[in-house]
């Protein structure tokens, strides 16, 4: 069996995860990527001198699986605590808000009034209550959430304002 030739496509957080798991178990797996580098959406870019840091998902502290992983490989030196400020472009201005200031999006005018009622109330209270209790690092338990493309889940939860400037930012 671990002769056999594995194929892992796309080489983003989870594929080259996958491929890491699949040579410490044995086998030798082959990576295709069709962007012209690995990370798939975590990158970092140099804009006039600033080193701009962008992806897929933001660590947490109750997350386990990606800092685990990030000891795992002995790149714990590279993890670099990153501040609570978001910032993006909407309207031809950047806009900057806080993580852990709830009413900051709603002051910077990243999210109307509406957007953010529907966020805080509607969404973030909804799906907070039903999955407080799932553990972070069993995605198994998570499999109820996972029948949707993510756009059109945010939708559902949050509302296209959250998903474009909050969730994905554009």
């Amino acid at each position: 069996m671990k002769n056999q030739r594995l194929v892992v496509v796309g080489a983003g957080i989870a594929g080259l995860t996958a491929a890491y798991r699949l040579k410490r178990a044995g086998y030798d797996p082959i990576v295709f990527e069709r962007a012209e580098r690995v990370g798939g959406r975590m990158a970092t870019d140099v804009v006039e001198g600033f080193e701009i840091d962008y992806g897929a998902q933001f660590l947490y502290d109750n997350f386990s699986l990606i800092p685990n992983l990030i000891r795992e490989v002995e790149l714990t030196p590279k993890l670099v605590q990153g501040g609570q400020t978001l910032s993006m472009l909407k309207g031809g201005k950047c806009r900057a808000f806080r993580a852990d200031d709830l009413l900051s999006p709603l002051k910077s005018g990243v999210l109307g009034l509406g957007a953010w009622l529907r966020f805080g109330f509607q969404g973030y209270g909804r799906l907070s209550a039903q999955v407080k209790s799932l553990p972070m690092n069993d995605i198994t338990a998570w499999v109820s959430y996972d029948d949707l493309d993510a756009e059109t889940w945010s939708n559902s939860y949050f509302g296209r304002d959250v998903t474009d400037y909050v969730i994905e930012p554009q």
